[in-house]
């Protein structure tokens, strides 16, 4: 996921350090200094800002030429999105609500949503296969329907914490 919350923050004019082979694409500039500076542009412009437009026609690409292949498109919630868009700590000081979102409790309020997540991408990057499979395991008794990490993948990444995570999967979607 070289995309991982940087499209939506572009869209919104934040600068993106597009990254190197050894370091995802991150932000480089927020496009506002607080909360109240934000502007919001029409819905049917902003899609077609920055890299938005060629993502959305690249899924469709992908879509249509293997159709048996599921493509998975993400968006970014919100608060991570705003926290993207708006200087770090001006956002940390504004904010008035929760952003950690417990995806159990939330497949309980809304039985029929599919749920993706909630793999820390930190844990993935740093921690180790052992801990990485129980975390995933946990993921899969707690009812999620697509085990992903929580925001993209680092390039830093072990495959052997790859392999962790889809092995664990593999596994249960075999019994």
């Amino acid at each position: 996921m070289p995309f991982c919350m940087t499209v939506e923050p572009e869209v919104f004019g934040s600068a993106i350090d597009m990254g190197t082979r050894s370091c995802e694409p991150k932000i480089a500039q927020e496009a506002f200094g607080s909360c109240a500076q934000v502007l919001f542009g029409d819905p049917r412009q902003l899609v077609q800002q920055g890299r938005l437009g060629t993502v959305i026609e690249a899924a469709h690409q992908l879509k249509r030429r293997n159709a048996e292949v599921p493509v998975v498109a993400s968006i970014s919630g919100p608060i991570s999105t705003a926290a993207s868009v708006v200087a770090p700590l001006a956002f940390m000081k504004e904010l008035r609500t929760d952003a950690m979102i417990d995806l159990r409790a939330l497949k309980a309020d809304f039985p029929g949503i599919t749920t993706m997540g909630n793999l820390s991408t930190s844990l993935l990057e740093f921690g180790d296969s052992d801990k990485v499979a129980r975390n995933t395991a946990r993921l899969l008794r707690d009812g999620i329907d697509i085990i992903s990490p929580a925001c993209g993948l680092s390039t830093s990444t072990s495959l052997e914490n790859i392999r962790a995570l889809t092995g664990t999967v593999q596994h249960a979607g075999n019994r």
